[in-house]
């Protein structure tokens, strides 16, 4: 029993994520499922997938939210590529999934599942584009390995966030932002973002996680992307009167309308050698406002340009910051790294504080 709920839950995990089959991570599962099977015959077949049906569409919290069809189908012929080896009679729940036309086309935005491997149960939904990591002029409407380093750092040094005033420098899709708020209790959180699309889907993933909303079909899923709701600068529009989702534009901000933290966040904001310098004034002014004296910034940067990694840190010297490397990491597919638009990178994990002169 317990060995076929483990099978059921990564299953859905990785359906959920919208893993494409393509990956290692799917080839372990079939394994697994193999070595399980044994010499238990098309009976244990036939359980085994009433078993992987149920739990995606009954049990699963994310059942409510849309999985593409096109991935429904991948999924459907991996299990039966999977039968075919066993020789089990593939489910016709499934099969239908198979039979759906080939030359289907992606959608342009999915529903992404995200779960985490602390024991802590906790998943976070997204809607994410799907195909341009560079859509809509923003690559803020993905998720990226730098958030899931800082996701890494807060399940061993989470108790540093408790009861904090916090601040996220380019929220984006609000992935470690929202895993945070299920797991922590904050003084205040504020998601930022300067793209009005970015903080429109910000928004509607604020909603998927943290109110009521009930089961989001295609049509509305439509709608919504064509008529989104506004966020307009400086207010919130999220239910917690502790969350706050507003614009923050590097290059153009006012020091009164930035509230008062103890803790900056942000992944991934290394990618413009434009805005480094508008980043590390941010951060300086952001620090500089905090009656907090032991107020910092912890940043994951994702090494891609080794150039704009260094420029980055001369721009901090520049506004009297000082720095130190809390950690290292390049991830790897085989720890269920649900992000594969981009090849895994070293990804650095920054504490940036006033220096002692500075305040």
């Amino acid at each position: 029993m317990e060995k076929t709920q483990k099978l059921k839950s990564t299953f859905s995990h990785y359906y959920f994520a919208h893993l494409h089959t393509v990956f290692q991570q799917w080839t372990d599962l079939s394994d697994e499922i193999i070595g399980y099977a044994g010499t238990g015959g098309p009976a244990l077949g036939i359980q085994l997938q009433q078993d992987l049906l149920s739990e995606i569409i009954v049990n699963h919290t994310s059942s409510k939210f849309p999985v593409s069809k096109v991935h429904q189908r991948r999924v459907a012929q991996w299990l039966s590529d999977l039968c075919q080896e066993l020789n089990w009679t593939l489910l016709p729940e499934f099969q239908t999934w198979m039979d759906r036309d080939p030359h289907l086309r992606e959608p342009d935005h999915i529903f992404k599942t995200y779960e985490y491997s602390n024991d802590s149960g906790v998943r976070v939904v997204l809607l994410e584009e799907n195909r341009d990591p560079l859509g809509q002029g923003t690559t803020g409407l993905i998720s990226w390995q730098g958030a899931c380093m800082l996701g890494a750092w807060f399940e061993t040094f989470g108790d540093q966030l408790e009861g904090k005033r916090i601040l996220e420098l380019g929220s984006g899709l609000g992935l470690f932002g929202m895993s945070l708020l299920k797991q922590r209790h904050v003084k205040s959180y504020y998601f930022t973002d300067c793209h009005p699309k970015v903080l429109s889907f910000l928004q509607l993933n604020y909603e998927l996680n943290f109110t009521d909303k009930g089961m989001i079909g295609q049509n509305d899923l439509d709608q919504w992307i064509e008529t989104p709701p506004q966020i307009m600068p400086g207010t919130s529009k999220a239910d917690s009167s502790c969350v706050h989702i507003q614009k923050l534009d590097w290059t153009d901000f006012n020091i009164q309308d930035m509230p008062e933290v103890d803790v900056i966040l942000g992944s991934d904001l290394v990618y413009s050698v434009e805005l480094l310098p508008n980043l590390a004034k941010v951060i300086r002014m952001a620090l500089s406002k905090s009656s907090d004296e032991h107020s910092k910034a912890i940043i994951s940067c994702t090494q891609r340009n080794h150039d704009h990694l260094e420029q980055f840190l001369n721009c901090l010297r520049k506004e009297a910051l000082d720095y130190c490397v809390l950690t290292r990491r390049t991830f790897n597919p085989n720890e269920n790294m649900l992000i594969h638009h981009e090849p895994f990178k070293p990804i650095i994990l920054y504490e940036i504080k006033l220096d002692q002169h500075a305040k």
